[in-house]
């Protein structure tokens, strides 16, 4: 049985496409859907309601307060696990199947015994291909490195761009750190190395926290291809806003120390430079 995770807040509409979507390409086995609702304050509308209540094999999972991505999806995990899932696809509200990308995964994951986790191939809304980010584990130095990538110093730093970004369509599954926490399958045995997701973060950085618990064991996480989601950046989390940016922010710094043992020093050092991005961007720290 498949569990289906969908963290909802205040997007009630790209929930119900996202929904749609599946049920246009529904698996082949039997699956369950769980919205966890992380206390919108946007409320359901009766057309909504209505759409939620009619489909059986659905659960809808109010909170009672914004929990964040990682204790969100712990909820909805929780769930499928008491249901007996022995498969769990964790999905953004803000994404859309075009395909049977969801029955690929699972019979990759199937087929491949060492494989506990597996990301499909992820656009954006006008159907361009999205780089993939996580080909590589990036450490403290590597972040450093990274912040060059969007600046005219960027050609230095081509070798370390090509160990890290994957800018075009797989022709063969590849092994990566980890996969897009926007959209990923994972089995049951492999559930039980990063489960429950580390709650210490709201928004962002849970794709390195899972790679770098995944790095210990026996597990291998892949992308594929022949997979076409459509992930519209921005919705379910409003665009970068100045709160998205401050959680990045306090998260980077929390997997940085504790995951990573980065050294004070450097850890210093992405803080203040995060910090004056923030004040370019935003106009205040």
């Amino acid at each position: 049985m498949l569990g289906i995770i969908i963290l909802n807040y205040n997007t009630w509409e790209e929930t119900v496409d996202c929904i749609q979507s599946i049920l246009n390409y529904p698996p082949r086995c039997i699956f369950k859907i769980y919205v966890i609702d992380n206390n919108s304050s946007v409320k359901l509308d009766n057309k909504q309601r209505q759409f939620f209540e009619e489909i059986e094999n659905l659960e809808l999972i109010l909170l009672h307060n914004n929990c964040g991505y990682s204790a969100g999806n712990n909820v909805g995990i929780k769930y499928a696990i008491q249901d007996g899932c022995k498969l769990f696809l964790i999905t953004n509200s803000d994404i859309i199947f075009v395909d049977n990308s969801i029955q690929i995964m699972i019979n990759y994951i199937e087929a491949n015994y060492f494989v506990g986790i597996v990301g499909p191939q992820i656009f954006n809304g006008d159907g361009e291909f999205q780089p993939f980010y996580l080909l590589s584990k990036l450490t403290g130095s590597g972040k450093l490195k990274n912040m060059f990538l969007s600046t005219p110093f960027s050609i230095f730093f081509q070798r370390f761009k090509k160990r890290f970004i994957l800018e075009k369509l797989l022709d063969q599954p590849r092994k990566v750190f980890s996969v897009s926490g926007c959209c990923f399958l994972i089995n049951r045995k492999c559930l039980d190395i990063i489960f429950p997701l580390d709650e210490n973060t709201f928004l962002y950085e849970e794709e390195y926290i899972i790679g770098s618990k995944l790095e210990n064991s026996t597990w291998e996480a892949h992308i594929i291809p022949f997979t076409h989601v459509k992930h519209l950046h921005g919705i379910s989390t409003k665009g970068m806003s100045q709160f998205a940016y401050d959680c990045f922010i306090n998260s980077e710094q929390y997997y940085l120390k504790n995951y990573l043992k980065t050294n004070i020093f450097l850890r210093k050092i992405i803080y203040l430079i995060r910090k004056q991005l923030s004040l370019i961007r935003y106009g205040r720290l």
